[in-house]
């Protein structure tokens, strides 16, 4: 299989013997990689204040390289900022960010897996 980078590059890449879904999915995440298409959107840099402006930093500090799941990351908000929210929240932002391009999420048999794909900058006042 041959990926376009779409700035000059190309990559191959061959497989021997049977595939899984969980080496699919590595190699989904290789392929996002590599192409790192640019976001046709601008991107609102969201607020250091704000909610979400807190989960955002939480993911840069708290699950930096990791896969998170909505849960993981409502007990990192909880324990950082001693305040609840509902979990419906946290899993708003979180799609939100996997919308924009920033986060890779993958199906689990309990929900979603979420993992940092690109660096969220946070505007703090």
């Amino acid at each position: 299989m041959e990926v376009d980078d779409g700035k000059g590059g190309k990559f191959t890449f061959s497989f021997n013997g049977s595939l899984d879904n969980a080496q699919l999915a590595k190699f989904n995440q290789i392929v996002d990689l590599v192409k790192d298409e640019p976001q046709s959107k601008e991107i609102e840099l969201p607020e250091g204040n704000t909610i979400f402006g807190k989960v955002c930093s939480l993911i840069e500090t708290d699950f930096p390289l990791g896969s998170f799941t909505s849960q993981d990351m409502l007990e990192c908000y909880r324990a950082e900022y001693n305040d609840s929210i509902p979990l419906s929240t946290i899993a708003t932002y979180l799609t939100r960010l996997y919308d924009r391009g920033m986060l890779n999420r993958e199906r689990t048999r309990t929900g979603w897996s979420y993992r940092k794909l690109k660096p969220i900058d946070v505007l703090n006042e």
